[in-house]
């Protein structure tokens, strides 16, 4: 599991263009410095930049600090969802290719996924899925990562992935990017879907936002939707229809007594509302499959201010 605790410094010291060389080092032009005052433009050999910095290992995670990718955070793994040159762990948004680390509020979530620029929120957890997290998940039994994603293949029944130490405040926002499948499964079953959520109980159906087919409807009934105590809150669909196998950020946010939805479809259509739900305790966050199959790329979860 790679949880996120960054602080303002961190990111400011760890984070460079080519993981090696920190930003206020490059010269104006954007080359690199050299030992003796001069630039190695990009007709420098890469031998040059590696006889800076090839023996040193600053975070001591056996990557050198001339190819790795967060020199000063232990991070062996490399792991970077976004494949940007900043690995997640000190990555301002490690869901969104921000190269330059753009943080207008200076708070510890960049400009490219801040949900409230200007105000000072906290990156409390991302993961990536490149392997099976543990410690505070539950749930993880009924699901396997496959190809760099977590992956649900049964369509029987229910499922619940749950984060459970993102709690202790009832201002929170989780994102996660999915995919998902509806081949046919039980008779009788009025809806399938799937999606995050922001939890108030330990069946999370009270504060959630899901990609849902109702059965009742023609293929269009593919829509996104909350859901409040168990069932959806409407049966008209608000969206695009919903393909199989397509990637959908979805996004569930509870500010107090505000909960809203935000579904970015395939080809940037976008569809955001707001809901009502129970009240909030700030128990966890997770994703859910109900009678559909999943392939999960990444979580995450922000502290709103």
């Amino acid at each position: 599991m790679r949880s996120l605790y960054l602080s303002l410094s961190l990111l400011l010291i760890a984070c460079s263009f080519d993981g090696s060389v920190p930003i206020g080092e490059l010269n104006p032009d954007g080359s690199v410095p050299s030992s003796d005052g001069t630039s190695l433009s990009d007709s420098g050999t890469s031998s040059d930049v590696d006889a800076m910095t090839s023996d040193t290992d600053m975070d001591g995670d056996t990557i050198l600090d001339a190819v790795d990718n967060c020199p000063t955070v232990a991070n062996p793994n490399q792991f970077n969802e976004d494949g940007d040159s900043l690995g997640n762990l000190c990555d301002n948004c490690p869901a969104e290719d921000n190269e330059q680390q753009a943080n207008a509020d200076l708070d510890e979530v960049g400009d490219a996924c801040d949900p409230q620029p200007g105000q000072a929120n906290q990156l409390i957890h991302f993961e990536g899925f490149d392997q099976l997290p543990a410690g505070d998940w539950d749930g993880l039994s009924s699901w396997q990562v496959n190809s760099g994603s977590l992956v649900q293949n049964d369509n029987s029944q229910r499922y619940y992935l749950r984060y459970e130490a993102a709690g202790g405040s009832n201002k929170i926002r989780v994102v996660s990017k999915i995919q998902f499948s509806n081949p046919l499964g039980p008779n009788g079953i009025a809806f399938r879907y799937g999606g995050v959520f922001v939890e108030a109980n330990d069946e999370p159906d009270n504060n959630g936002c899901w990609v849902l087919r109702s059965l009742s409807q023609p293929v269009e009934g593919y829509s996104g939707v909350s859901v409040s105590n168990g069932s959806p809150t409407g049966s008209t669909p608000i969206g695009p229809k919903v393909r199989d196998n397509s990637d959908y950020v979805i996004a569930n946010s509870v500010d107090g007594s505000t909960r809203s939805c935000v579904f970015e479809f395939p080809g940037n259509d976008t569809v955001s509302f707001n809901y009502s739900g129970s009240n909030f305790n700030g128990e966890g966050i997770g994703i859910v499959t109900s009678y559909t199959q999943a392939r999960v790329a990444y979580v995450y979860a922000v502290r709103l201010q």
